[in-house]
């Protein structure tokens, strides 16, 4: 054993005190076949395949897992939606606090304006917008507060 590091390069290397390959020992090193003890029985084919096929698997159902769970809360949060809609004073203002900038305009569907009329910026009204969605231009740029980008903020919150 090494009392310092040795690079792993260096650990490989053959010694130099090794006296050199004979021409038939070289080629053989060379060309690599496959002897009987190197070729693997067909159980352990089987059990390879099988776990590759698990592993696919399961990278499958992870990735459908993360759409239906997503497919799922925009369907509650629909049905909610329809029940209350959303408080969109409440979206600027916590957008607002994450962002620590002053906004230049607030737009939101013409149907949420009113929600917005005590606010000290322009409210710009946006048909482009679905009720409860809201943009922000602040000067560096603008925030998305639309639902998809909050459902999306709050489902990776959840999975970390």
């Amino acid at each position: 054993m090494h009392e310092t590091f040795v690079p792993l390069a260096e650990f490989l290397r053959r010694p130099a005190s090794e006296p050199p390959l004979f021409e038939a020992e070289r080629e053989q090193e060379l060309t690599c076949e496959p002897t009987a003890e190197d070729e693997a029985s067909p159980i352990e084919e089987v059990w390879s395949d099988v776990r590759r096929f698990r592993a696919a698997l399961a990278d499958a159902l992870d990735v459908r897992l993360e759409r239906l769970l997503c497919d799922i809360a925009v369907s509650v949060l629909a049905r909610e939606l329809r029940l209350v809609p959303a408080d969109v004073s409440a979206i600027v203002a916590r957008e607002l606090d994450l962002a620590g900038e002053a906004p230049v305009r607030v737009r939101v569907h013409p149907d949420d304006r009113s929600a917005l009329a005590p606010m000290e910026c322009e409210v710009a009204a946006d048909p482009g917008l679905r009720r409860g969605d809201v943009a922000i231009d602040v000067r560096s740029g603008t925030i998305s507060a639309t639902l998809g980008c909050r459902l999306e903020r709050a489902l990776a919150n959840a999975a970390t």
